[in-house]
């Protein structure tokens, strides 16, 4: 497939993936107001796209997972990490990846809909110094749901120059032009990101991208 920019004209390979990030709704997780506007969200989400990637599990978010599997999406949860050196920084990703383990452990889940696990979202971006404490996250979760694929969500230069695509089963670099590339015009995006895709595709030969 080539998708045509002003500047360029580039072969890209187009995945299976057409979807959204997914934040928390206001209001208190749990209740009928909370879940009824994330059926709401799951309705207009599935018109446009067939994934969504939920940034926690936790507080009410659980319902999400439910909500967009019965409006035929597939989803991505994800367990948001902090640094464990902060404040309950440990206590809370601790709970973060117990609530991700038992709702797909749950057996009303249907892990049919579930392409691969985030765990961490700009985890070592954020905190470069906790290399191997993600590392054994990482593991803790691939052994306790064995036949559901890991990964963790990071810049495109912390996959290329750190070894955390050993770790995962799928290599999911965030691409931000508008941030991570400094003064990058709409029209110049796709150059961007064909100079970050590259490497990576270089080095991940046997996994996906």
């Amino acid at each position: 497939t080539t998708i045509t920019t002003t500047e360029t004209a580039l072969p890209l390979p187009i995945g299976p993936f057409r979807g959204i990030d997914y934040g928390t709704p206001s209001g208190s997780g749990g209740t009928s107001r909370f879940n009824a506007q994330i059926d709401a969200d799951m309705s207009v989400i599935a018109k446009i796209g067939n994934v969504v990637r939920l940034y926690t599990v936790s507080n009410g978010m659980e319902y999400a997972v439910t909500s967009a599997i019965a409006h035929g999406l597939q989803v991505i949860p994800s367990a948001y990490l902090v640094d464990p050196n902060a404040p309950g920084g440990s206590a809370a990703n601790d709970a973060e990846i117990a609530n991700v383990i038992a709702v797909l452990k749950d057996p009303s889940s249907d892990l049919s809909k579930i392409p691969f696990i985030d765990v961490g979202s700009d985890f070592l971006t954020n905190n470069p110094a906790q290399h191997d404490y993600l590392a054994g996250r990482i593991k803790f979760v691939k052994d306790q749901l064995p036949s559901v694929m890991v990964t963790s969500s990071d810049s495109a230069s912390i996959y290329a120059n750190t070894d955390v695509g050993s770790w995962v089963d799928v290599i999911f670099p965030t691409f931000s032009p508008f941030s991570q590339g400094g003064a990058v015009t709409v029209g110049s995006a796709n150059t961007f990101f064909r100079l970050l895709y590259g490497p990576l595709a270089e080095k991940f030969t046997t996994k996906n991208i």
